[in-house]
Order: structure tokens, then sequence, then C-alpha cells
């Protein structure tokens, strides 16, 4: 999805555009990792609301590198994340962060392939993820992130408590 054209996808999604998509990419990416790429999973994300939406600025796979401390805030907070008290780091890539100028603010969302994995599972594996995401976010960018999404290829969008 990093390499993929979505302002092409926002004017016409569909198959076609998709495959030639695939094509162009040829020159970035293996062939093995050409043949991975399922057009209607794309195709489902394209037609989406949440892509919809993302008619602002976007960042994909943006990394980031925070302090706990900076992001954490109470030894409780430490517990709920599952992470030693103490000044660490946390590293992370973000799969996609776009600016909705309708909340004023960020969405972040995390793609997820996994199959045979139901929607809460999935929150349940990934919320805390990217609840710390989200609050590196907010001290990284110029405006808060406001809502968190796993975009599953299997579900669709599946909205995260931040």
């Amino acid at each position: 999805m990093e390499l993929c054209s979505f302002s092409e996808l926002h004017k016409r999604p569909d198959i076609d555009l998709i495959n030639s998509e695939k094509k162009r990419l040829l020159a970035k990416m293996s062939e093995e990792e050409i043949r991975c790429i399922d057009p209607k999973h794309i195709l489902k994300f394209a037609v989406s609301p949440l892509f919809a939406r993302m008619t602002g600025e976007i960042f994909k796979e943006r990394q980031f590198l925070a302090r706990t401390s900076d992001i954490i805030s109470s030894p409780e907070e430490y517990d709920l994340f599952g992470i030693s008290s103490g000044d660490t780091m946390i590293q992370g890539i973000a799969d996609l962060i776009f600016y909705d100028d309708t909340l004023d603010g960020y969405v972040l969302v995390d793609y997820k392939t996994d199959r045979y994995v139901s929607p809460d599972e999935l929150r349940k594996l990934y919320s805390k993820q990217l609840q710390l995401y989200a609050r590196a976010f907010d001290r990284i960018l110029d405006k808060p992130v406001r809502e968190c999404y796993i975009f599953s290829f299997e579900h669709g969008e599946i909205p995260i408590t931040i």
C-alpha cells in the first residue's frame, strides 16, 4: 500500500486500474511481492468510507521514535500497556496517517491481512499498539490523532478507541 497511488484510486477505483498499478510497481518490487498483491483487497480499501475521507495530508509508512515518559503519564498506564516503568524508547511505523479537516486532526490506520481472525480478536491483538502510536503521533504532528482504525482486508474498517 505504501507505493500505491491513492490519487489515481480516488479518481477511478477499479480492478483494471489496480492491475495496471501492479505493472507499474514491477520496477520497485520483486515479482514475488507483486504476486502477493490481491487487487480485490486494494479495491475493498479504495471503495471504503475511510478511503473517501482521505482528502488532506497523507503519510504512508511514517516512522517514529518516542520516549515512554513522553507518552505514558502514570504507573497504571505502564501496567495497562504492559511496559516496564522507566524511561525507555518505543519505535514503530504507522501504515497510514491522514489529516481529516472535519475532525481538525489525524486518523491513524493500520492494515491487517490476517485471515480467520474476527474483528474483536484483531481489536484485542492490536488496540494497545495503536493507542501508543496515536499518543506518539500526538506529540510529533501539528494536530492530534482523533481516530484510529484497523483496516482488515478481510473485514474492512475496525474502529479502535483511543
